[in-house]
C-alpha cells in the first residue's frame, strides 16, 4: 500500500474513529463517495479487534513496501506496526482474490499482480491457440461510477494508442460478465528497476534510465503526462530492457484525453510525493515538465541508491519547505557521480518547471552526452546562466556569460585590484547597452532582439574614443531588475542605453533611451523605424544618435560606415540572427551545429551577405579541437573568414578568426600578426579580440604586452570570468607563478565550478613545487570538465609529484580515449615527458604537422618542456610551428 493511500486512511481513520453509528456512516459518505475501494479498507480497519486503535495510536507512513512507524521507544513501535501488518494481512487476504480460479473472456486468472486505486490486475493465461502469460486488469467492484468507468475507457483507448519498446503493451480488452470493463497486457517477467540495478556500476546503471527517456519522450509526443514515474512502476526484463508499467496497471493515469480536456483529482491526488514535482504537491497544474522533474528523482536514486527528497507526512509546512530548498547534490552522497551527472539531475529536479529540461528529448540529449564523455548543457544551478564555452584545452576563447546574480560577486572580487592596474580613463567615453526588451510578443522572437542588441554593440564597439561593454557582461542583465547606477558601477560605465525591438509584419521599431548613470537621470531618448529589409541602416542610425548623444566624435570611416544605406534579404537576415543566436547563447557540439547550418542556410540566400562567412569562421573555429580534429575544420574556418573579407574587408571579426587560424594552425605569425593589428585598428572595443591578440603575443614571448592586451580586454568586459581568468595564461608562460595565483585566486573562490581558474592556479602551483595543492586543484578541473586536456596534466603532475602509478593509469586513460574521439599529440607528449620518457615524448611532438594541436603554439613557452630545448629534435619542433631558431 503506498504512503499516499496510508495517508488517507490515517486521516479518514482519525475523524471516523470519534462518531458512532449514524455519524460515522455519514461521514464515510461524504468523504469516500467515489472511492469504493478506500472505505471498504475503512471499514475493515474500524471492524477489526483493536487494529484501527493501534494504527491511530501514531501516524504511520508505508514506504517502499514496508511500514515504518514512529513511536516513543522500539517496544512501541513493533506494537504497533504488528498491528499494521495484521490489518493489512487481513485485507490483503479478503481483496481482490475472489476472481482467482475464474475465466474472463479468453483469460484464465492464475494469480494476483496487485492492487491500484480503482484497479485489480491479475496474472492470467491465455488458453486459444495462443496460450500465453499477461497482465489483465480489471475494473473494481464498488467503484463502477459513471466517473469511474469513463476514465477506465480513457485510459484504455491511451494505451491502446503507445505501441514503444519499453513500455508495457496493450493487447486486448472487453468487459466481464458482470459488465465491468478490463484490458489485457503484455505480462512483464523481470526484477524491479533498482533491484536490476543495484550490482551495475554508475554508467550502466544511466544507460538503463536513458531508455525510459526514450519511453516518456514518446508518450509526450502522444499528449500524454504520466505524472507518477517512479522506481516501482519500471521493471527491467529478462533481456535487460526496462519497461514502464504505471500507463496501465499500477494505477490509473490523470492524463489529459485526446480531446484536451483533463480529469482532476482534489485531495489525494494521483501521485507518489517521494517522486512528485513541486507543483504536484501544491495542486498546481500538471505539465510535461512534471514528469522530467520525476525521471530526475528516479535518476537520482538509481545513482545514489537514495532518495532525492523525503518527508514524514508532506504537510502543508513540509511542502513549502520542500518547494523551497533544494536536494543534496547526488555526488554528495555517491562519489561515483561526477559533477556532470550531478549537473544533468539537479536540472531535472529544479523546483520551477521553466528552469529544467525544456523536454525529456533535451534530458536524454545531456544522458547520451555524458555517456560519450562530451560536455553536457547543464551547469551548477550556482553558476545558472554561465555558459562554458570553451573545455579546457580550448586556451584561447574569452567570451563566456555570467549570470547577473554572481556579477556583483565577481565584481567585488576583483575589483580592487582591477582598479590597482587601471590607469585614468581620461577622456574616453564608456557605455554599456543593456539587452533590448522583446516586444515582439513569444519567446521565439528572443533571438531577434538579442541580435539586435549584438548589432548595435558591434557597430558601437567600432568607433575609436568609445569604451563599450562587450555582450558576455551586458547579456547577464537580460530580464534582470537592478538599478542602473549599482549597474554602472559593476561593469565601470558612465552611460547606460536601454530599450525595445519590435518586429510587426514587415517593419521593425528601434526604441532607445540613454541614462546618466551616476544620478539615474535620463539624458535622451529616441525611436527609429523602417522596414524589415532596411534594419541595417536602422541599426546604424540609431549607433550613430548615440555617438553623437554622448558627444563622441565620430571619425571620417564611422561616419561612411554609418550612414551607409543598407539593404538584406529578410530571410538571409532572419537565418543569420538564429545562426548568431545559438552560437552565443550556449556552445555546445549540437548549438554549434545548428549555428552552422543558419549560416549556409543565410548564405544559400544570399551568397554576398558577408556577416553570416564571418559567423561560419568563428563556428569552425570553435569546434576545432573541442568536437572535432583541427585538420578537419580549421581550414573550412579560413576559408570562410577570407570569403568574409573578400565581401567585406572592413569585418573585423572575419580579420580576427582568420588571424587566429594562421596564429594557431599555420603557425605564421607574420600574417597573424597583421591580421590581429588590422582586426583591432577596426573594432577596438572587442574584448575577445583582444584576448586572441594577447595569446598569441605570449607565444612569441612577449609577455608584457600579451599582459596589456588582457588588461584592455578586461575593461571591455569586466564582469566574465573567462575574461578574468585568461589572465592567467601570459603570466604563467612568462614563469610569473606568484602573479598568476594572485590573480587566479580570487576567480577561483567566487567561481569553484568554472574549470579555467583551477588549471592555471594547478599549473602555477606544479611549478614552484608545491605538489599538494597542485594535484588538489587540478583534480578540480578535471572533475569539471572531464577533458583529456585536464587529464593529461593530471597525469604530469602526478608524475612530477613521484606518484609514477598514478601516472601511467591516466596515460592508459589518454590512450584509451584517443581511440574514441580526438585527443591532442601534444597531450599524450606532455604526460611522457612528465614520466620521464623523452622518446616518447618526441616521438609524439614530432607529429605537431598532422595533430596542429594549439598547444603547439606556445611550445616555445611552456615551462614544463625546457628540459627539451637543448634537443636538436626541438628545433625541428620549433621550426614546424613558425619558431625557427
Amino acid at each position: 500500500m503506498t504512503q499516499g493511500r496510508w495517508r488517507q486512511i490515517t486521516e479518514i481513520l482519525r475523524a471516523a474513529w470519534e462518531l458512532e453509528g449514524r455519524e460515522r456512516a455519514a461521514y464515510l459518505d461524504r468523504a469516500l463517495t467515489d472511492d469504493g475501494e478506500l472505505r471498504a479498507q475503512v471499514e475493515a480497519l474500524l471492524a477489526s479487534d483493536g487494529s484501527a486503535s493501534d494504527f491511530l495510536a501514531v501516524p504511520a507512513v508505508a514506504m517502499a513496501g514496508e511500514v515504518w512507524v514512529p513511536a516513543a521507544d522500539a517496544e512501541e513501535e513493533q506494537r504497533v506496526q504488528a498491528a499494521i501488518v495484521r490489518a493489512v494481512g487481513q485485507l490483503a487476504d479478503e481483496e481482490g482474490c475472489e476472481l482467482i480460479g475464474t475465466r474472463i473472456g479468453r483469460y484464465s486468472i492464475a494469480g494476483l499482480i496487485g492492487r491500484g486505486g480503482m484497479g485489480t490486475v491479475y496474472r492470467a493465461e491465455r488458453e486459444d491457440d495462443f496460450h500465453t502469460q499477461v497482465a489483465l486488469k480489471v475494473l473494481k467492484r464498488g467503484t463502477d461510477t459513471e466517473k469511474a468507468l469513463s476514465r477506465f475507457r480513457s485510459e484504455r483507448q491511451i494505451l491502446a494508442g503507445l505501441q514503444h519498446p519499453n513500455i508495457a503493451r496493450l493487447l486486448d480488452g472487453g468487459a466481464t460478465g458482470a459488465g465491468l470493463p478490463y484490458f489485457v497486457m503484455e505480462y512483464v517477467e523481470g526484477a524491479p528497476l533498482l533491484e536490476y540495478a543495484a550490482p551495475l556500476p554508475v554508467r550502466e546503471r544511466v544507460k538503463l534510465f536513458r531508455s525510459l527517456c526514450a519511453a516518456v519522450q514518446y508518450a509526450h509526443e502522444k499528449r500524454i503526462v504520466h505524472r507518477d514515474i517512479k522506481p516501482s512502476n519500471i521493471l527491467v526484463n529478462r533481456d535487460g530492457v526496462p519497461k514502464l508499467l504505471d500507463f496501465g496497471i499500477a494505477k490509473l493515469l490523470d492524463a489529459e484525453a485526446e480531446d484536451g480536456t483533463a480529469s482532476t483529482a482534489t485531495g489525494a491526488r494521483p501521485m507518489t510525493p517521494d517522486y512528485a514535482s513541486p507543483e504536484q504537491l501544491r495542486g498546481e497544474q500538471v505539465t510535461t515538465a512534471s514528469d522530467i522533474y520525476s525521471l530526475g528523482a528516479v535518476l537520482y536514486e538509481l545513482v545514489t541508491g537514495r532518495r532525492a527528497r523525503l518527508a514524514a507526512k508532506y504537510t502543508a509546512a513540509e511542502i513549502e519547505a520542500i518547494c523551497k530548498s533544494d536536494p543534496k547534490r547526488p555526488g554528495a552522497v555517491c562519489a561515483e557521480v561526477g559533477p556532470d551527472l550531478d549537473n544533468i539531475i539537479l536540472m531535472a529536479l529544479r523546483n520551477e518547471p521553466e528552469r529544467r529540461y525544456a523536454s525529456v528529448e533535451q534530458f536524454a540529449g545531456d544522458i547520451d552526452r555524458f555517456l560519450q564523455r562530451l560536455r553536457v548543457h547543464a551547469r551548477t544551478d550556482k553558476l545558472y546562466g554561465i555558459r562554458r564555452l570553451v573545455r579546457r584545452n580550448r586556451t584561447w576563447l574569452g567570451a563566456i556569460l555570467v549570470s547577473a546574480a554572481l556579477v556583483a560577486a565577481l565584481a567585488a572580487s576583483l575589483d580592487k585590484a582591477r582598479r590597482a592596474r587601471e590607469p585614468a580613463a581620461g577622456g574616453v567615453r564608456s557605455i554599456a547597452v543593456l539587452p533590448l526588451e522583446n516586444l515582439s510578443g513569444g519567446r521565439e522572437q528572443d533571438y531577434f532582439a538579442d541580435g539586435i542588441t549584438d548589432a548595435l554593440i558591434s557597430d558601437l564597439a567600432q568607433i575609436h574614443g568609445l569604451r563599450v561593454i562587450s555582450r558576455t557582461s551586458v547579456m547577464s542583465y537580460k530580464g534582470v531588475s537592478r538599478r542602473l547606477p549599482a549597474i554602472a558601477r559593476t561593469l565601470g560605465v558612465q552611460t547606460i542605453a536601454e530599450g525595445s525591438v519590435l518586429r510587426a509584419g514587415n517593419h521593425v521599431r528601434i526604441a532607445v533611451r540613454l541614462v546618466e548613470a551616476s544620478k539615474d537621470s535620463p539624458v535622451w531618448s529616441g525611436s527609429y523605424e523602417g522596414e524589415l529589409r532596411d534594419v541595417l541602416t536602422v541599426q546604424n542610425q540609431v549607433a550613430a544618435a548615440i555617438a553623437g548623444e554622448i558627444r563622441v566624435a565620430l571619425a571620417a570611416p564611422d561616419r561612411a560606415r554609418l550612414s551607409r544605406h543598407q539593404r538584406v534579404d529578410l530571410v538571409a537576415y532572419d537565418e543569420f540572427l538564429k545562426g548568431r543566436h545559438d552560437y552565443l547563447a550556449e556552445f555546445t557540439r549540437e548549438s554549434a551545429d545548428r549555428a552552422i547550418a543558419h549560416f549556409h542556410q543565410a548564405l544559400k540566400l544570399d551568397p554576398s551577405y558577408a556577416p553570416a562567412y564571418a559567423g561560419l569562421a568563428d563556428c569552425y573555429y570553435m569546434v576545432s579541437s573541442m568536437y572535432y580534429a583541427p585538420a578537419e575544420v580549421m581550414p573550412k574556418a579560413k576559408t570562410a573568414a577570407l570569403k568574409a573579407l573578400q565581401l567585406d574587408d572592413t569585418l573585423g571579426e572575419a580579420h580576427a578568426t582568420l588571424a587566429l587560424v594562421q596564429s594557431l594552425f599555420e603557425f605564421n605569425r607574420a600574417a597573424a600578426e597583421r591580421g590581429f593589428r588590422r582586426a583591432i585598428e577596426l573594432k577596438p572595443g572587442d574584448a575577445q579580440v583582444h584576448l586572441w591578440y594577447s595569446l598569441h603575443l605570449a607565444g612569441l614571448g612577449r609577455f608584457d604586452e600579451a599582459a596589456a592586451e588582457v588588461e584592455e580586454a578586461q575593461k571591455l568586459d569586466p564582469v566574465s570570468p573567462a575574461i578574468n581568468a585568461y589572465a592567467g595564461p601570459p603570466l604563467y608562460l612568462a614563469h610569473r607563478y606568484d602573479q598568476a595565483i594572485q590573480r587566479m585566486q580570487p576567480v577561483a573562490e567566487t567561481f569553484p565550478d568554472y574549470v579555467h581558474p583551477h588549471a592555471w592556479l594547478a599549473l602555477s602551483y606544479e611549478q614552484k613545487g608545491e605538489w599538494d595543492k597542485a594535484i588538489a586543484e587540478m583534480e578540480k578541473a578535471y572533475a569539471l570538465d572531464q577533458e583529456p586536456q585536464s587529464l593529461a596534466q593530471l597525469g604530469h603532475i602526478y608524475a612530477g609529484a613521484g606518484r609514477t602509478k598514478a601516472a601511467r593509469k591516466v596515460l592508459r586513460q589518454l590512450r584509451g580515449l584517443a581511440g574514441q574521439r580526438y585527443v591532442s599529440a601534444y597531450d599524450i607528449a606532455l604526460l611522457y615527458a612528465g614520466l620521464g620518457d623523452k622518446e616518447e615524448a618526441f616521438r609524439w611532438l614530432l607529429k605537431v604537422e598532422q595533430d596542429r594541436s594549439e598547444w603547439f603554439a606556445v611550445v616555445n613557452v611552456d615551462p614544463r618542456l625546457e628540459g627539451f630545448h637543448s634537443d636538436p629534435r626541438f628545433a625541428s619542433v620549433l621550426r614546424s610551428v613558425g619558431l625557427a631558431r
